[in-house]
């Protein structure tokens, strides 16, 4: 037609999402238990990805990388993945450093982290080491009701799941007070960390509704 003609395509970009579970003793804790809530939240979570035409991908971790399942695309891969969530067994400490050091086995795109984050365990080094492989980090905090209100009075042994030790307290009202501002203090720290590096932190209990957790990441701009 004697005329030059430029023309304009929008490539679409491959992404992936992998969940890094963690899959300590300590989520093996709670009524209910938070491993089953968090069994849930990612399996609805990878079920989008996949829905999307994006690709998912699990990482179990405590000390060590688990039995990971690689980057999947179509729904028809769900089942995979999801029976890879029916068959975590907690076991183990959490080490985020673990994630730090397979950070870049997997492909770049949106890496959510879910735990409990109760442990002494640094997570500041595995989201330095996601956000330089190019990931955008997601850290999904899970609390047991009992973690989260504790209702025991009087003297109580407390036995850390993980390390195996024991520490015997009276739980006075102004013990679980202090107790509570230390937990708020952490969350406060945990949100902190994720704003410094540019990631999304958010908390939930393992008794709360999927439909609510599916609401609140809706809220959060992580789902649409």
């Amino acid at each position: 037609m004697d005329r030059l003609l430029l023309r304009l395509y929008s490539g679409e970009e491959d992404t992936c999402l992998c969940i890094w579970m963690d899959a300590s003793r300590s989520m093996a804790y709670g009524r209910p238990e938070k491993i089953e809530f968090a069994r849930r939240i990612a399996g609805a979570l990878l079920y989008v990805a996949l829905s999307s035409h994006d690709r998912a991908a699990l990482m179990p971790f405590s000390d060590t990388i688990g039995s990971r399942v690689n980057a999947q695309r179509g729904p028809r891969s769900a089942p995979r993945l999801w029976n890879a969530l029916q068959e975590l067994e907690c076991a183990g400490a959490t080490n985020f450093g673990a994630i730090g050091s397979a950070a870049t086995s997997v492909p770049r795109g949106v890496a959510v982290i879910i735990s409990d984050f109760l442990t002494e365990s640094d997570p500041a080094p595995a989201i330095a080491a996601l956000r330089r492989g190019g990931s955008e980090a997601v850290l999904l905090q899970v609390l047991a009701p009992q973690e989260a209100d504790p209702r025991m009075r009087g003297d109580v042994r407390l036995h850390d799941s993980e390390t195996g030790a024991d520490v015997e307290i009276t739980a006075t009202q102004a013990v679980i007070r202090n107790y509570q501002a230390a937990l708020h203090d952490h969350e406060d720290r945990l949100r902190a960390l994720a704003n410094s590096h540019g990631a999304r932190f958010l908390s939930f209990r393992s008794d709360t509704a999927i439909e609510d957790a599916i609401r609140e990441l809706c809220r959060a701009g992580l789902l649409r």
